[in-house]
């Protein structure tokens, strides 16, 4: 299992290891079917995130779980895109076409970044963040719940209602222990990232 490898890789304390894994745990306990198995693919590349960039684990995973209902949605299933992250001119990378969606609440078609499989989907959003001024000011935000209001204030989504989602998604799962329990090990000699088998390409979620 990639999580249990990403915790076994730490060259933390063993005690902030065990802690990580309780935590890990519990939130894996928080779920069960489908959900569960969302999860299971979600945490290792949202660990992976927030050891490199510094962007909340909980955000990441929250945002995921509400943009693509626990990976079942169509741009998910079909096209590795977890986040909604449509593809403007300036995307030169493969495209899901004329997809239906909302827009300030009117119904309309928009073409939508498309990626190979789970990881370059969660990379690609990071990556998005990163390259954007508006939202990387918040990067290094320690609380998920503070980031997602933060790059909302700046202009990431009209939605009124999107953060009350992500504060409950977060509160369901108990998310922002991940993001404790990665502050513990930031600083260690190997990156989550690093520890990845180079040749290992995440399962999609269908």
């Amino acid at each position: 299992m990639r999580i249990a490898r990403l915790i076994a890789s730490q060259s933390s304390s063993t005690t902030d290891i065990l802690g990580l894994a309780t935590r890990i745990s519990k939130i894996l306990d928080s779920a069960n079917g489908r959900q569960r198995r969302f999860l299971e693919n979600a945490i290792p590349e949202a660990m992976t995130i927030q050891t490199s960039t510094q962007i909340p684990a909980s955000a990441v995973i929250a945002m995921a779980i509400f943009e693509s209902g626990y990976g079942n949605s169509i741009l998910a299933k079909e096209y590795n895109n977890y986040f909604g992250m449509k593809a403007f001119d300036s995307w030169t990378g493969s495209r899901a076409l004329n997809m239906p969606t909302r827009d300030s609440g009117v119904d309309t078609t928009a073409d939508f970044r498309a990626f190979p499989n789970l990881s370059a989907g969660f990379k690609g959003y990071a990556e998005f963040l990163l390259s954007n001024e508006r939202y990387r000011k918040y990067v290094g935000e320690k609380s998920g719940l503070k980031f997602v209001s933060g790059i909302l204030a700046s202009g990431y989504c009209p939605d009124p209602d999107y953060l009350i989602h992500i504060r409950d998604i977060i509160q369901k799962h108990g998310l922002s222990e991940l993001d404790a329990a990665l502050e513990t090990i930031v600083d260690n000699k190997e990156s989550v990232a690093d520890a990845l088998p180079a040749t290992e390409t995440a399962a999609g979620a269908h």
